[in-house]
């Protein structure tokens, strides 16, 4: 596997909006891809700690095309379950999709075709000990490249 390396362009991005959570708090982003071509889709977690030090990265593509708000929600799931590995107990999720930020944060039920997910994301939020859920703007997606 290629070591993580940041381009100077997103480290400068980083650096001019990247909001370090509190100390003991882990970030997590999130972001889910759609290849419609190849019927695919995928997902990237990053997780940060307060001094913006990656504690762990990962991606993973499945098959299947769902609609962009469903494989986010699939990937802010996938983020939270894989999380609880490296002992995350306090985080802030950020997401580019506002329209799914809204949909958790909602006191009412969800009873869209996402409505499973959303559930789901819910009752893992409540297995941390605070877990907080941010829209961030596409644009300031920070890119990683893999240097092979």
């Amino acid at each position: 596997m290629g070591q993580l390396k940041e381009t100077p362009r997103a480290a400068a991005s980083r650096r001019s909006w990247w909001a370090a959570p509190p100390e003991g708090v882990t970030c997590i982003n999130v972001d889910a891809a759609l290849f419609p071509g190849e019927r695919r889709m995928g997902y990237g977690v990053v997780l940060r700690d307060h001094n913006g030090t990656i504690i762990l990265y990962v991606s993973e593509g499945l098959g299947g095309m769902p609609q962009p708000e469903m494989a986010e929600a699939l990937a802010v799931r996938w983020a939270l379950t894989i999380s609880k590995e490296p002992g995350v107990f306090r985080a802030v999720l950020t997401s580019y999709c506002l329209s799914l930020i809204q949909r958790i944060a909602s006191r009412q039920p969800d009873r869209s075709s996402l409505g499973t997910v959303i559930a789901d994301i819910k009752s893992l939020a409540s297995d941390f000990e605070s877990c907080t859920f941010k829209f961030a703007r596409r644009e300031l997606n920070v890119m990683m490249l893999f240097d092979q």
